[in-house]
């Protein structure tokens, strides 16, 4: 059973959201309580605001995907059923089971992570890299906004087919690239010092048509998420019926 939730603060006042935040958080994470986090910024705030939603079960690996749409509202999809224990939330949750038809085509929205494993000299491990930035040390310049989009359609188009759709590229567009900065948790055996240093990534917003061409695969795509960043309010893919 998957649970597809609008959550809406109820607070409008974005120091009260930062302050619950801070309070969820150092319960929750093991971070000494003096520790200093006026830096904290929106995507960790929202990620922290969203796990208190599902701190049901400590052990519980994550198991949503969200988008936050403004400061206050979010759209969720979850395994478990979210519970305001905090009394802060406005909270609409239904059943949610995707029924896709081969071959129909959908409007779509996303924001997503848009990175590609690239092999390291002498590292076992490969290092997730922003495709655009990829793209711009390639050619050596930086790209157009043409370019940019075509770069990152390139990317969707890549990651959807496995996924169960193809997308119309003649209706899809780039709408917004940014990054965000979030403090980096102290890792075992770090100082808290640790969390003064940042972590970035990239995101980008995708809107157009995307045709179904697997409906099982494309279901589970809409359960699970596209992407790296996860956590932070990136790979939830939407979609919408279109018009005949």
């Amino acid at each position: 059973m998957s649970y597809f939730s609008l959550a809406e603060l109820r607070s409008k006042d974005i120091s009260a959201r930062l302050n619950i935040s801070e309070r969820l958080l150092k319960l929750s994470s093991g971070i000494d309580p003096n520790t200093s986090e006026k830096e904290l910024q929106y995507a960790d705030a929202g990620h922290q605001l969203i796990w208190s939603l599902f701190d049901d079960d400590p052990t519980a690996k994550r198991d949503f995907i969200y988008r936050a749409f403004d400061e206050d509202r979010f759209l969720i999809v979850s395994s478990r059923f979210p519970k305001d224990k905090a009394e802060i939330w406005s909270l609409e949750s239904k059943d949610y089971t995707p029924h896709l038809v081969a071959q129909k085509r959908y409007g779509f929205s996303l924001r997503v992570n848009p990175t590609i494993a690239l092999s390291q000299p002498y590292q076992a491990r490969s290092k997730p890299t922003d495709v655009l930035i990829h793209a711009e040390k390639q050619q050596g310049y930086s790209l157009t906004s043409q370019e940019k989009e075509d770069v990152v359609l390139d990317w969707l188009a890549s990651r959807l087919v496995s996924r169960g759709a193809e997308i119309e590229r003649d209706r899809c567009g780039l709408m917004n690239y940014g990054r965000h900065q979030i403090p980096r948790r102290p890792q075992k055996g770090e100082s808290n010092m640790a969390f003064k240093s940042k972590a970035t990534f990239s995101f980008v917003d995708i809107e157009g048509v995307l045709k179904v061409t697997h409906p099982e695969s494309l279901q589970q795509t809409l359960l699970t998420g596209i992407g790296r960043g996860k956590a932070f309010g990136l790979g939830l893919l939407l979609l919408r019926p279109l018009s005949d």
